[in-house]
């Protein structure tokens, strides 16, 4: 099967957060499994030289159009027509389904006429991007090209029922609205040392006592992620606990001097780390360290990589239904709180502060299973690649 991203992001670009890596995923995956993968894509994308990257698995292609970053970026036709569509005609020989990662863009405005025309089934996969926007030009725009690209796609990507959801409110076919959850790459995982090992080097290091019980946020320190709440209710959860520890891992953008104020008002440095931004095998080591990962933000967002992650190395999740994990209930890895309130972070933290050694193992255990079942990578591309292959056959039956 020959499929192409059509793409604003591409991977080694990671300044565009998620996507790059995720479609970076699923074309090396797709192109394992046989197929032929063709990414069209931004020469802004393009590596630089001094660059440390792999590259692509063999099957996959990159080709690179010019970006003009003129008055048209405003209304995301900041791209050539005439190019674009002149490579997607040239090209009909080698493409069986236009896999989309972005909701608004001339990029799928071509695409949108050129599936009409030769009937070439499209995929669109929003990341989170498709709720309406406020203003008269944002909805008119959505009126002339969103809604007729969501209910033209014949497969609708998401990675959470809230999602899904949104599709439907767009006109979406029931159909095309499939759930593929966020996958990460349990061979992009590096090797750890024994958890017992990481646990006591990573204590040791933000002076914490490695026989406490530890819940880990890691993610930015940002308004939207709820972190300020999270402490208030951890600290009123354990006030008579004097075996817990919270760990918080991350960038600054915004509330650590709130966060720091709340644990200085309650005085409770012993119990609530900052630990700062860590990376690469340091992150690691917070997951495999932690007995529990703790999410709730106050916006609704898609699955949160850093779960999956923890998810990966056996750690139980708690997160609430705007950074819906799905299955975490189904499999008991963790908690799905129903908002992001006191109480309920309270409750939560609570459970997890009373669970015996045994209850807890069979929560990592679990943990465990839900990423392989469903949230590894090979796993999440045969799902992908089933989708994919059911509109294919569905498209050739209908010519």
């Amino acid at each position: 099967m020959n499929i192409l991203q059509l793409s604003l992001v591409c991977a080694p670009n990671w300044s565009h957060g998620g996507p790059p890596r995720i479609m970076a995923d699923y074309a090396n995956g797709l192109a394992k499994m046989g197929h032929k993968v063709t990414i069209y894509t931004p020469k802004e994308n393009k590596p630089l030289e001094e660059e440390q990257w792999s590259g692509f698995e063999d099957g996959v292609t990159v080709d690179y159009f010019e970006k003009y970053n003129d008055w048209r970026s405003s209304f995301y036709f900041d791209f050539s027509y005439k190019e674009i569509y002149q490579y997607l005609v040239s090209n009909i020989d080698n493409i069986d389904v236009i896999h989309l990662p972005q909701t608004r863009s001339l990029l799928n405005v071509i695409a949108l006429r050129f599936s009409r025309e030769f009937n070439i089934p499209i995929i669109l996969h929003s990341f989170g991007s498709l709720p309406a926007r406020s203003g008269f030009v944002k909805s008119l725009y959505d009126k002339l090209f969103v809604f007729p690209m969501v209910k033209h796609s014949a497969l609708l990507l998401g990675q959470t029922n809230n999602e899904l959801s949104v599709y439907r409110q767009f006109g979406g076919k029931e159909e095309a609205i499939k759930l593929l959850p966020l996958a990460v790459d349990k061979y992009g995982i590096p090797e750890l040392k024994d958890v017992n090992i990481v646990r006591q080097e990573f204590c040791q290091r933000f002076n914490i006592e490695s026989n406490h019980k530890l819940f880990l946020f890691l993610g930015r320190l940002h308004p939207t992620k709820g972190v300020p709440l999270l402490v208030e209710s951890f600290i009123e959860a354990t006030k008579n606990d004097e075996q817990s520890t919270l760990i918080i891992v991350g960038n600054d953008e915004g509330v650590e001097s709130n966060v720091r104020s709340i644990i200085a008002e309650n005085d409770a440095d012993k119990r609530v780390r900052l630990c700062g931004p860590l990376y690469a095998d340091e992150r690691w080591a917070a997951y495999q360290t932690a007995d529990v990962y703790v999410i709730s933000p106050n916006i609704f967002e898609e699955t949160p990589l850093a779960a999956v992650e923890a998810l990966s190395t056996a750690t139980p999740v708690i997160t609430n239904l705007k950074a819906e994990l799905p299955w975490l209930d189904e499999y008991k890895a963790g908690i799905v709180m129903q908002s992001d309130t006191h109480q309920e972070l309270h409750e939560a933290i609570t459970q997890f502060v009373e669970m015996d050694e045994v209850e807890l193992m069979n929560h990592r255990n679990a943990a465990y299973k839900l990423f392989s079942d469903k949230y590894e990578l090979t796993a999440v591309c045969e799902q992908l690649d089933n989708y994919i292959s059911s509109i294919v056959t569905l498209n050739i039956k209908s010519v």
